[in-house]
């Protein structure tokens, strides 16, 4: 019985272990190429417990070239399995994203012209509500916009 019992153990363990896992090799992966010279425009959002200090919201994104865009989708398709959800449209984005506990990490690569926006994402999955910013979305102005008369 006790065999039993630590054989479930350590499965519940190694369940919860494997996404980890994915989510890590992801976010030293995004951490490289934020130190690459090739990446730009990157952008950094925090939001921490006033009280215990924790990581509550962070959110990276930065514009990579093609070149560094398939290392990224690469290793998406090799996380492929561990994730949570998994969202595709080849040559113009990819999103995995991760639910571990209380937390969702989510990592999107979309492509703009020749280089890529790559964003990673960890929030709560209920409770806090961040900042009111979504750095996937542009908004453009409509055509009345660009057709002032002067």
């Amino acid at each position: 019985m006790k065999n039993i019992r630590l054989i479930i153990t350590i499965i519940a363990v190694m369940a919860f272990a494997i996404p980890s896992l994915a989510q890590t090799s992801l976010s030293k992966l995004v951490g490289r190429l934020e130190n690459d010279k090739d990446s730009s425009n990157q952008v950094h959002i925090e939001k921490r417990d006033p009280n215990s200090r924790d990581l509550l919201y962070f959110v990276v994104n930065m514009v990579i070239p093609g070149r560094q865009a398939e290392t990224v989708i690469q290793a998406f398709e090799k996380e492929r399995s561990k994730a949570t959800e998994y969202s595709v449209s080849k040559g113009h984005y990819y999103i995995i994203k991760f639910v571990k506990s209380n937390q969702i990490h989510t990592f999107t690569l979309t492509r703009h012209g020749r280089s890529w926006n790559l964003t990673e994402q960890l929030k709560p999955s209920s409770g806090y509500r961040p900042m009111n910013f979504d750095p996937i979305t542009i908004t453009v102005p409509d055509e009345e916009f660009f057709n002032i008369e002067i």
